[in-house]
Order: C-alpha cells, then sequence, then structure tokens
C-alpha cells in the first residue's frame, strides 16, 4: 500500500542576515575567505509529507513435531502495538516479542514477531534549488527539528531519556507519503523505502541522554525539558549529499524538488534477527519483551546558503 502526494512549488520562507568571519567547510559547498563577509540565507521549507512505514515478520508454533507445550497462554504475552500516529507525527522504534514457553524437554515454543518502524519526512526544496542555481555558494548547512511525544523503551533506563530514532538517512526514489499516512509494507517482500548514509559520514543519535540537562553529542542537542523534549539534529551532510545530486538530475525530475530524510530505529534489523531466512529463525528469547518506540511530532528544517 502506498501514498503519493505530488510536490508543490510552494516558495519556502526565508530571510536574509550578515555575519563576518564566517567560514564552511569545503564538503558543504565550498569556503569562505576568513574574514570576508558572508551574506547569509535561511530557508524554512514546507513539509509536504510525513509517514510511519511499518514491517512485520514472525514465526509461528509448528503444531505437530514441535514442541509437546501448547504454546498456551503466551508467555509474556504478545504485545499489543503502539498508538497510530496522530496527522503530523510519526513513529520510529522497534518491538520484539518471543513466546518463552518450554515443554518438559526444555524446547521452546518458536513463536515470535518482530516489527520496525521507520519514519520519513519530505520537504519542497523547490526554492532551496533554484537559489543555489542561481549563484555559486560558499555555505550550505540544515539542521532538522523535532518534538519527543511520547517514548517507551523495554527495558528503561533509570536515569535517562532513551532515543529511539539511530540515524538520519537521506531517502530518495520514494513515493512521497501523504500529510498524513502509515504504511504496512507486504509482509513477503516488503522493505522500508530506499535510504542512506551520507557518504560523507553518519548522523547518529546516542541511545539514551540525562534528564535535567541539554546534551551535545557530536552533530545530536537534546534538551529533555517538557513538555515536550526538543531534538535538534545537523543535517548539513544530507544537505551536502542532496545538492551535489542536482546536477545528475533531469531539469523535471521530482527529486530536485523534495528532501526526504528517514529516520530509523535502533535495535538489529529483522533480516539480522533472521526472520527473513527460510525458514524463518524465532526471535531470541533475550528479546521477548525488547522495546523502543518513540512518536516524533513538529518536525522543522532550516536550510542556509552562505554567499
Amino acid at each position: 500500500m502506498h501514498f503519493f502526494v505530488s510536490i508543490g512549488a510552494n516558495a519556502a520562507l526565508h530571510s536574509r542576515s550578515i555575519l563576518v568571519a564566517a567560514a564552511c567547510s569545503v564538503a558543504l559547498g565550498g569556503c569562505s575567505t576568513p574574514g570576508a563577509n558572508i551574506t547569509r540565507t535561511t530557508f524554512t521549507p514546507t513539509q509536504t509529507g510525513i509517514g510511519t512505514y511499518r514491517w512485520m515478520r514472525g514465526t509461528i508454533n509448528d503444531g505437530s513435531g514441535g514442541p509437546i507445550a501448547s504454546c498456551i497462554p503466551p508467555t509474556p504475552p504478545a504485545p499489543a502495538f503502539p498508538a497510530v500516529p496522530n496527522p503530523g507525527e510519526m513513529l520510529v522504534g522497534y518491538q520484539d516479542w518471543r513466546n518463552t514457553v518450554t515443554d518438559p524437554n526444555g524446547v521452546m515454543c518458536p513463536s515470535s514477531r518482530a516489527t520496525r518502524w521507520h519514519g520519513l519526512v519530505v520537504f519542497d526544496l523547490g526554492a532551496v534549488a533554484s537559489d543555489l542555481s542561481a549563484s555559486p555558494h560558499k555555505l550550505l548547512s540544515a539542521s532538522l527539528t523535532y518534538r519527543i511525544g511520547s517514548s517507551l523503551k523495554v527495558p528503561q533506563s533509570a536515569q535517562d531519556l532513551d532515543l529511539c530514532v539511530r540515524t538520519l538517512e537521506l531517502a530518495r526514489g520514494y513515493e512521497t507519503p501523504a500529510p498524513f499516512a502509515v504504511v504496512d509494507l507486504d509482509p513477503r517482500f516488503g522493505d522500508f523505502p530506499q535510504s542512506a548514509p551520507s557518504r560523507l559520514g553518519a548522523i547518529n543519535l546516542p541511545t539514551r541522554v540525562p534528564h535535567g540537562q541539554t546534551t551535545t553529542s557530536g552533530p545530536v542537542t537534546v534538551n529533555p525539558a517538557g513538555p515536550l523534549p526538543t531534538v535538534i539534529v545537523d543535517v548539513s551532510l544530507l544537505m551536502s549529499d542532496w545538492a551535489e545530486g542536482l546536477a545528475a538530475l533531469p531539469a523535471n525530475s521530482a527529486e530536485r524538488g523534495r528532501l526526504g530524510i528517514a529516520l530509523l530505529p535502533f535495535g538489529p534489523t529483522i533480516q539480522q534477527l533472521g526472520l527473513t531466512n527460510t525458514p524463518p529463525s524465532p526471535v531470541p528469547a533475550n528479546r521477548s519483551t525488547a522495546r523502543c518506540t518513540s512518536i516524533l511530532t513538529g518536525a522543522v528544517l532550516t536550510v542556509t546558503i552562505g554567499r
């Protein structure tokens, strides 16, 4: 099941300011002369789509020839799925389950299930593409800000805020989700929209941050203060990859006017757990209740171009 919404030509909001003695990385679009004035144009592109992609794989009690135990009652019981995100939100995380009932010979029930949720947020970068095409630039940077609406991890950290998002990647060649979409991927052949880390380096988030203080870890700053913790991620590496790819795209390509950012969860993938094997491997018993899921809301992209 897929959702599609066309990318409009809505102009992004922008502002200009003069900054002195600014410098930039060569990887992010060239480097200014030290001490030279740089005019910075800031864009806040319109969000054109946000979605959650869910992929679930499992094993079942193999009945005849399997464990003597009936696998009933399941222990622990199969958990309920997290609540469906509201419009403008996305769900990112993992949830594993294994029925640990054993027969008198110690054979464990093979019933299990693994679920992964990836987020995808898309922005209209038509105005940014036009600005970059107008003249050479010395600076190109971007940041993604979002809030954590709710989060649940099992086992949960006692003193820290658990972050279920492991990394942010550049998504290409996808169908843009509608302003609100939850896409259940085909249980047999499903896979997540294509995404990849920047060739300049991965953008990774910490697994957790302390309560009560703002923490910066690499490109990520997390303010855990309520009512909703705020996460700011420097996504300049993804923006650089996107900008470098513009020259290779046809003038009428939809990819020229959109930027997709995929948010991937912590935890082993469904493939790494072996549930795509033939026959599928059950979820390991030590992950019988493993979970980390977060509802993310208020995603805003800020892009800065300097000349």
